[in-house]
């Protein structure tokens, strides 16, 4: 039975951040709330909208118990920076325990809204999926990952896949960017708008303009966002928006990793209000994710008064294209292992298994062609470590854009996600 929710609106507190340099050392709670920090994913352009779903998923799979749910703002020490906040309450019926966990999302949707074309989107699509055959072909390719250059074998059906996608997806996009010009050029120097004397014409040409709508507005929204925050193996025009990007995740995640609780903020012994966070991302957040936790990682080892990777619980990646963007877009010029052994330093993740969250649980549908198992961030599989990546394969059958997109609606993900906040993936996972 699905809990029963109570939304309700909660004044704004203020809250004290933690510095490492000017604070004394803090410890971490005994007990207390847990932190969700979600990073959304390509199209969702609506503010609060991923918040509002990764809340309503974890009530659902709260069974047997009510929940209440408050929105506040939250103001981070005297300035006047606020951050938005859904704090849920999840109560047992059967046991009368009382769960607390608070919701935060890194929203960078606006700025990659309108940044690119379709044409540069179309050629960044084409490109990747040509050069993603080509070395697909030799079967194998090379991934600097825990301290020396490994060998990855190439997933089986690669090349046939993109062989299908490529031969499919050109004309169609071809033909999506011209109708518009086509129909145009007909309709002005051929037709004349003699709406009478053409009547089939015009037939055929409006279900030609709404396809090739949709089609631009899905290129240009969904794989848009990934060619500017994806293509990091090259220079180019869009290497400032990556920037901000990861600059939005990586404030997100200090408001959360910083935080002090309110009952020791500014005392001789502060304590942190999270001792537990876990960190969600879907389809391209999923890499915004990815990232952020790696600068948080690499920031942590330098400073060290965060605790950062002990205190992360899970990372929770949903549709994630993270194995096809180590493959497609890895940085690769001729023989440069000290280039790529330059580029593995900024990914502690990849560096050492101490750098990770406890849990990493990767949710993939069979049917979602983004997405997929994680083979491409871990030791080979004779080298067991509880900090592995966990594949759970979602069974759901639906069109790929269906699949990739409704990951919050699903009984999968509700599962991880509320195990993750209840302390239940261990009894899931084991040890």
């Amino acid at each position: 039975m699905r809990a029963d929710i109570k939304p309700v609106l909660a004044p704004a507190i203020r809250w004290i951040n933690y510095d490492p340099k000017t604070s004394a050392p803090a410890s971490l709670p005994a007990s207390g709330p847990t932190a969700v920090l979600v990073c959304h994913g390509m199209g969702q352009q609506v503010p609060f909208e991923t918040l509002d779903c990764v809340a309503h998923a974890i009530c659902a799979a709260h069974g047997g118990g009510s929940a209440q749910v408050r929105a506040r703002l939250v103001q981070l020490g005297s300035d006047d920076n606020t951050v938005s906040r859904v704090e849920l309450e999840l109560r047992s019926d059967a046991s009368g325990e009382v769960r607390h966990i608070h919701l935060y999302e890194a929203y960078w949707a606006p700025l990659t809204e309108g940044a690119i074309g379709y044409w540069r989107a179309t050629w960044f699509l084409l490109r990747a999926g040509w050069e993603g055959l080509m070395a697909s072909l030799a079967g194998s390719f090379d991934r600097w990952m825990f301290g020396g250059r490994r060998r990855l074998k190439v997933k089986n059906g690669t090349a046939q896949l993109l062989l299908a996608l490529l031969f499919v997806l050109a004309p169609c996009l071809a033909m999506a960017g011209l109708a518009f010009y086509v129909v145009a050029y007909l309709l002005l120097e051929r037709f004349d708008w003699e709406l009478s004397a053409h009547p089939w014409w015009y037939a055929a040409a409006l279900p030609l303009l709404v396809a090739s709508y949709f089609i631009r507005r899905f290129v240009i929204q969904y794989m848009g966002d990934v060619a500017i925050y994806v293509s990091s193996n090259e220079v180019n025009e869009f290497w400032r928006i990556r920037d901000e990007i990861k600059g939005i995740g990586m404030r997100a995640a200090s408001v959360v990793y910083r935080a002090l609780a309110s009952a020791h903020a500014g005392t001789a012994a502060p304590v942190f209000e999270y001792g537990k966070v876990v960190v969600v991302g879907h389809s391209l957040g999923s890499v915004v994710a990815y990232d952020t936790l790696n600068a948080l990682f690499r920031k942590d080892q330098a400073s060290n008064g965060l605790h950062a990777a002990e205190r992360s619980h899970a990372f929770i990646t949903l549709g994630s294209p993270l194995d096809k963007t180590a493959f497609l877009f890895r940085q690769h010029v001729g023989d440069a292992v000290v280039r790529e052994a330059l580029a593995a330093t900024v990914q502690p993740m990849i560096q050492s298994y101490s750098f990770r969250p406890r849990w990493w649980i990767n949710v993939h549908a069979r049917a979602d062609i983004i997405s997929g198992a994680l083979d491409y961030y871990d030791e080979p599989p004779g080298t067991p470590d509880p900090r592995r990546v966990r594949d759970v394969a979602d069974p759901v059958w639906a069109l790929p854009a269906k699949a990739h997109k409704g990951y919050w609606q699903r009984e999968a993900t509700r599962m991880v996600l509320y195990q993750a906040v209840t302390d239940g993936l261990s009894a899931r996972f084991g040890p």
